[in-house]
């Protein structure tokens, strides 16, 4: 299971037993806020990093097919939860 950098030094493996809550005050710990003069995409590098937690996340909740490019994008696909054919869900993010 991946660690992910609680922002205090700290490691913490991400699961269900974590709350909402402490997911989302460790997400705005993270200065995403984006540089409209910026020639980059994505315009700050700690983009990058709230997407790179993202994917630890995503992959160590199962997801599959957890892919990010260095422009900030950022896909995955989640396992079925159902034993129907061909049922799939995507997550589709752009920084």
């Amino acid at each position: 299971m991946t660690n992910v950098d609680q922002g205090d030094g700290s490691r913490q493996s991400p699961g269900m037993s974590e709350t909402l809550l402490t997911r989302f005050l460790r997400y705005v710990q993270i200065d995403t806020q984006s540089d409209e003069a910026s020639k980059t995409c994505p315009s700050m590098p700690s983009q990058l990093v709230l997407l790179e937690m993202l994917k630890q996340e995503l992959v160590a909740m199962g997801a599959g097919e957890v892919k990010m490019t260095k422009h900030g994008y950022f896909m995955a696909t989640l396992p079925a939860t159902t034993r129907k054919p061909d049922v799939q869900t995507s997550v589709s993010s752009h920084f």
